[in-house]
């Protein structure tokens, strides 16, 4: 058995106090748990920490100072080495293999000062060693210190627990957000499939004239569309429009627009009747704002006329092969959906061997370059007289070229619906 150590302190209690002052006192609370069975040693120890604020927990021996901490783990635990048993080597094992205590600093006080020993103690899971005979001040700041390395340790940990937490929240929100996303552009996708659907799968086919056409939606839905119905005595109707807005509304509306206007032009003897009932019908139906420009046309392929009306659509551009002189069809009417009462008027003209007529969205003029510039109508008109002789796929080539020239990798800003028809 070895030989009790009894510490008497070096320092007294009260010099202690003014060394620390007693604010101190108030602020180093904490349950410490001092494992030594040396009864001299452990009042000593109790009364200078109760002094300074602490609770103080006493274990006589191993077993005890097992069951005590296991029991309400500590804050801190002053652990002696030499004890009858089992040593101060053996707890400090016991307690870190033990997921309840294992991160309970642990201070070894002992008389065996050999450099062995300290390191066998720093090895078993101490944080601290303090020889004795040990020095109270020396014991009170080192009991200090672990325990605010304790306290910033449970505080980085909750915070670190806290900020896991969010992270896995606002990865399952991200992750939702990505699946809802995914499914958004999978509706998307089905729509534009859908609203493609709408839209004529050929060209007329008509000896002597060529059609070329180009649809670019700006988003995975377009409010532009160009139709071809099949009209009397050989006539072609031809559409070009145009629905105010983008996206979904502009799109829906624009399946409306078609509806309406494929059914009042079929019943109407001309075209400005059937344009002016479709715009009465698409006020009923017309909600929001919602308003389309449309041009409507009656090709005669045997007379080589046009007879059209313009409800507020941006003009088209007639473009005479001979002499180079481009006319604008400008509106003969205002846009549909706006006013039931509104009237239309229809114009006719004559296109010859080589002229071209191009019908467009405001997306092909609109088209902005990085700086925010527009391709502008001026663009337009000189590559339509640049190509005036060629076939309407090239004119349709070179005005998709010249855009695509001037836009750059700047993302579409608007729909675009394109025609161009040649006359042989």
């Amino acid at each position: 058995m070895k030989a009790r150590e009894t510490v008497a302190p070096s320092t007294d209690v009260g010099e202690v106090e003014d060394a620390l002052g007693r604010e101190g006192h108030a602020a180093l609370k904490g349950d410490i748990l001092v494992v030594d069975d040396v009864p001299a040693n452990q009042r000593l120890l109790s009364n200078v920490l109760t002094e300074q604020g602490y609770k103080v927990r006493s274990a006589i021996n191993g077993h005890m100072a097992l069951m005590a901490a296991r029991a309400a783990p500590p804050d801190l635990i002053l652990l002696d080495i030499n004890m009858p048993g089992m040593t101060g080597y053996e707890v400090s094992r016991h307690l870190k293999a033990d997921a309840r205590t294992r991160d309970v600093p642990i201070i070894f006080i002992s008389g065996l000062d050999e450099t062995e020993d300290k390191v066998r103690a720093f090895t078993v899971g101490g944080v601290d060693y303090v020889t004795k005979p040990f020095q109270i001040a020396e014991v009170l700041a080192r009991v200090e210190t672990h325990l605010s390395l304790r306290r910033l340790r449970t505080e980085l940990q909750r915070a670190n627990d806290e900020l896991e937490t969010r992270v896995e929240e606002r990865t399952a929100q991200v992750l939702q957000l990505a699946v809802d996303k995914g499914k958004l552009e999978r509706d998307l996708q089905m729509a534009r499939e859908v609203q493609a659907s709408f839209l004529p799968e050929e060209t007329p086919q008509i000896p002597g004239w060529e059609f070329v056409v180009r649809w670019r939606p700006a988003r995975e839905v377009s409010g532009d569309y160009y139709d071809f119905l099949e009209g009397k005595e050989g006539k072609i109707g031809l559409v070009i429009a145009d629905v105010a807005g983008k996206g979904m509304p502009a799109a829906l509306f624009m399946v409306l627009t078609r509806s309406t206007v494929r059914a009042s032009v079929d019943l109407a003897s001309m075209p400005a009747d059937g344009i002016a009932r479709a715009n009465r019908l698409l006020c009923a139906d017309a909600s929001g704002g919602m308003f389309v420009t449309l041009f409507y046309a009656t090709l005669d392929p045997a007379a080589g006329e046009v007879t059209y009306v313009s409800a507020g659509h941006e003009p088209p551009l007639l473009c005479r092969a001979e002499s180079g002189e481009l006319v604008e069809l400008w509106p003969t009417g205002m846009a549909l959906g706006v006013i039931p009462e509104a009237s239309f008027e229809q114009r006719t003209v004559q296109l010859c061997s080589g002229d071209l007529l191009v019908l467009y969205t405001d997306g092909l003029t609109d088209a902005l370059d990085a700086h925010e510039v527009d391709f502008g109508l001026e663009r337009v008109q000189r590559v339509v007289l640049e190509h005036r002789h060629g076939s309407a796929v090239e004119v349709v080539a070179a005005l998709e070229q010249a855009v695509d020239d001037h836009t750059g990798s700047a993302p579409p800003f608007d729909d675009t619906a394109l025609l161009v028809i040649r006359k042989r």
